[in-house]
């Protein structure tokens, strides 16, 4: 926050998932409510120096303290694919799961099959050749490194030793991304949004794009120069 209130750069990777998180995702609320906002400033604000003192204006504005609520701030702004990007591993297995189930939806939404048929068909999908149930998956959650603390958590709570089947996986798959973009970091996004709202109201990003946000932070990261400006 307080970089972008001084029009400093910083050289951080910063994923698509937390630029996400900052503007309130690729087309935020912010914008959605605040079509003034859109007509006022064009797409050239980033190479505007006026931008910093918008920044400098908005982090004077007073913001009302919002109460507290159930439904965590970033709902709904991440999906499977940002956890690709960030856990390529954990996010790659799950996303074939998520074939499987897609692919479950179909066969029981096929009313040209009978039960059996059904039955079946489902208990006949398989992850490269392996059956769910052969997977050895469970409910719960490792982490990929001991920083964070703990070795495994219950996804489902008081179930965790339970076995995921074809039949669970769709439970599987929303209980594991529930627990790596809302209760498993919910502690560290209030922190990050209480921490930028003493500089600036966090809302006040709704404005811009994730890579707007990215080139605001971090310039271009990836620059293309010529034969002609190398030499030069």
């Amino acid at each position: 926050a307080k970089t972008l209130q001084d029009s400093r750069l910083v050289d951080l990777p910063l994923s698509p998932a937390f630029l996400k998180l900052l503007c309130g995702g690729e087309v935020s609320g912010c914008v959605r409510e605040s079509s003034t906002i859109v007509t006022m400033y064009s797409p050239e604000l980033l190479e505007d120096v006026m931008t910093s003192s918008l920044l400098s204006v908005v982090s004077e504005e007073s913001e009302e303290q919002s109460t507290y609520r159930d439904v965590p701030w970033w709902q709904g702004l991440l999906e499977l694919e940002d956890l690709e990007l960030v856990d390529p591993g954990r996010g790659g297995v799950l996303t074939k799961l998520q074939g499987l189930v897609t692919k479950k939806s179909q066969i029981m939404s096929d009313e040209a099959l009978d039960d059996d048929t059904k039955a079946e068909m489902i208990n006949s999908l398989e992850l490269d050749g392996c059956p769910v149930e052969d997977l050895g998956l469970t409910f719960q959650y490792s982490p990929s490194s001991a920083v964070y603390g703990y070795q495994t958590v219950d996804i489902k709570p008081g179930c965790g030793e339970e076995a995921v089947t074809i039949h669970n996986l769709e439970e599987y798959i929303d209980r594991s991304l529930d627990w790596v973009f809302v209760r498993g970091v919910r502690q560290q996004l209030d922190a990050l949004r209480q921490g930028f709202n003493t500089v600036f109201p966090l809302d006040k990003l709704g404005a811009f794009t994730p890579n707007e946000v990215r080139t605001m932070l971090c310039g271009d990261q990836d620059a293309v120069f010529t034969r002609e400006e190398i030499k030069a």
